[in-house]
């Protein structure tokens, strides 16, 4: 490993992924990778840190999700042109909102089908998706307690979706993806729990839950997914900025 660069501590409380984060950072605040330069590749990374792809991968992800680097697929990661704010989205999202209040995101995977989009759909994503839409319903959980029913409608052309590992954060899968998350809208409301989600997230039937629907643009408005969730609100705060 070149001497230069700063040695992480496998021995630290810190995590690795998070020293390798403020690592790279301090490496692009100095200077040493300009703005708009493509910085090494995910492998030189493990070589240079002597850290696994996995430990890369993740610190990478939180930079692009920081405004501090970009994907372009097939041509590698580079340093953005200028300085940007954390987007609210990003930091807005059921991962972060959970890891905020000290406990461990979850999810366990009910479905996914390709369906004909209903007229919300349609309106949505625009002409160029009429055909169909992936529907994905997963369970959430917060240190393993089932919190919410998570219903998301992608376009057909997401195809990147039929290999994913839902278990994980769906903005790291949808940046992996080169679908940055840029904008929430939300609308939130009550609802009563039905039978599936008296059973599935351990509620008694008819008491009241959170209903959330979401609809989520990537930048320069480009629609990514729309959202039907479900929130106990008594196991889990929502944060709305």
């Amino acid at each position: 490993m070149n001497s230069m660069i700063e040695r992480l501590k496998s021995d630290s409380d810190v995590p690795l992924y998070q020293q390798l984060f403020l690592s790279l950072q301090n490496r692009i605040s100095s200077g040493e990778w300009s703005p708009g330069s493509r910085i090494p590749t995910e492998q030189e990374l493990c070589e240079e840190y002597d850290v696994s792809r996995i430990t890369v991968r993740k610190a990478i992800t939180e930079l692009v999700r920081a405004g501090f680097l970009v994907k372009h697929q097939g041509k590698g990661t580079f340093v953005v042109e200028r300085a940007r704010p954390p987007k609210k989205a990003l930091v807005n999202n059921f991962s972060s909102m959970c890891r905020a209040e000290g406990r461990t995101p979850g999810a366990q995977f009910l479905g996914l089908e390709i369906v004909v989009p209903n007229e919300k759909e349609r309106a949505f994503f625009g002409p160029e998706n009429l055909k169909n839409v992936f529907r994905l319903r997963r369970l959430r959980t917060a240190d393993g307690v089932p919190v919410a029913l998570e219903n998301l409608t992608f376009p057909s052309s997401f195809s990147f979706l039929l290999d994913a590992d839902f278990s994980r954060s769906m903005f790291d899968i949808l940046i992996e993806n080169g679908q940055i998350p840029d904008r929430f809208q939300r609308e939130i409301s009550i609802c009563s729990a039905n039978d599936e989600e008296h059973r599935l997230l351990n509620v008694p039937l008819h008491s009241p839950l959170l209903l959330v629907d979401e609809m989520l643009h990537g930048e320069g408005e480009t629609p990514i997914y729309m959202a039907h969730n479900i929130i106990c609100g008594e196991s889990f705060h929502l944060m709305v900025v």
